[in-house]
């Protein structure tokens, strides 16, 4: 018998196909040769598959793994690397980029994955109706979960790093005057709503945040509140601890807010009070009316019904966090210090977020560097230089 070398292999033609063999080294437990085939509509094609797959054996990678669809691979990367590194929110989030971009190539081989099928998925997606922001949020999570095939050697580079990130086209922010937030305020029929509202715009705290609250987590004879946790409906316990270092701040609160949060505990302390115990031992600063956990969308609804009668149209709840910071800088409060107050990881988010206040920061500048060189200007106060 003819002797099967590893690497030999054979080609031939079978109906309107072309097979292309190659013969595997051996297995090291049984000693025996295995015989990989290659089919394809033509020969040129064939011979390109076994020679591609003979060279991944070359280079050390996991041949076997390699021939799972992207759709299999995406999926067992988010069960076994994804679900260990990224919260339980994260995770969704990942989850919906395999349902509605990977999907769309999760037949292709990742042995025969290569950057025009991320490009043409990518271009399919935008016309889909898909914002620019989302598709290159999909395709990072793709490049991630590809850059993690790389260093299982499942595929010798990465064929994401090629496609261009559609531009992500900012959302302009909304900032409230003080007008249109008393008119707000007033219109208001939620003493509770209310005052999550003044906290919100006093604090810059996010909607999760706000409803991640405890009372203990307020220190009155300090004036401070500290951020520990937020509202995350896929957490197990329905919160989070913040993601980062920097999340997790105190915030001084000023006697007016502290008077708002005294009666605000009041009010609450009466209504638990009646609901006895049914009334949950959560302890949250801004539960529901029965004491229960409120969720960040019914929050954001009530938000949106309430600016709908005032006639305030495309403001988030978010935007009250992007006023608060403009008030504070606007009043000269240093930007470092509204980065603490944010839980922004560094100053030039801060400085980046809120650039349009620049300007007016600017010209206050000018005017405190020009007031104080005036003394130059008169003679009277002019500094004179010492004779000695």
């Amino acid at each position: 018998m003819r002797r099967r070398d590893y690497g030999s292999g054979g080609l031939r033609k079978r109906g309107n196909s072309w097979q292309a063999t190659l013969w595997l080294p051996r297995d090291s437990d049984t000693q025996k040769r295995a015989r990989k085939t290659f089919t394809a509509a033509t020969k040129k094609e064939a011979l390109e598959r076994r020679s591609a797959y003979q060279r991944r054996l070359e280079h050390g990678l996991d041949v076997v793994g390699a021939e799972s669809r992207l759709g299999e691979y995406f999926e067992r990367w988010l069960r076994e690397h994804a679900a260990r590194s990224v919260s339980a929110r994260t995770l969704v989030g990942y989850e919906q980029t395999g349902r509605v971009f990977v999907a769309s190539i999760g037949s292709v081989r990742l042995s025969d994955l290569r950057t025009p099928h991320i490009e043409k998925a990518l271009a399919a997606y935008l016309r889909s109706g898909a914002s620019n922001r989302t598709a290159a949020k999909h395709l990072t999570i793709l490049g991630a979960a590809l850059g993690r095939a790389v260093v299982l050697k499942l595929i010798t580079h990465n064929p994401a790093t090629a496609v261009t990130k559609p531009r992500a086209v900012r959302r302009e922010m909304r900032v409230l005057d003080m007008e249109t937030l008393a008119a707000i305020l007033d219109a208001c029929d939620d003493p509770d709503f209310g005052r999550l509202i003044n906290l919100a715009v006093h604090t810059g705290l996010r909607a999760g945040e706000l409803l991640g609250l405890r009372w203990s987590d307020i220190s009155w004879e300090h004036a401070l509140l500290q951020v520990k946790r937020a509202r995350n409906q896929f957490a197990e316990s329905g919160f989070a601890e913040p993601k980062t270092a920097a999340g997790r701040r105190a915030i001084a609160l000023s006697p007016r807010e502290i008077a708002i949060l005294r009666e605000h505990r009041a009010a609450q302390s009466e209504r638990r009070l009646s609901l006895g115990p049914a009334w949950p031992d959560q302890w949250l600063v801004f539960p529901r009316p029965d004491g229960h956990p409120e969720s960040v969308s019914t929050l954001a609804r009530k938000w949106s019904a309430l600016c709908g009668r005032v006639g305030v149209a495309d403001v988030r709840f978010h935007d009250l966090r992007h006023t608060s910071a403009t008030i504070a800088l606007v009043s000269g409060v240093h930007p470092k210090i509204v980065q603490e107050r944010l839980g922004h990881s560094t100053i030039g988010v801060t400085l980046d977020t809120y650039s349009h206040v620049l300007p007016s920061m600017q010209e206050d500048a000018a005017h405190r560097i020009g007031a104080a060189m005036s003394v130059l200007d008169d003679p009277d106060r002019r500094p004179r230089a010492s004779s000695e």
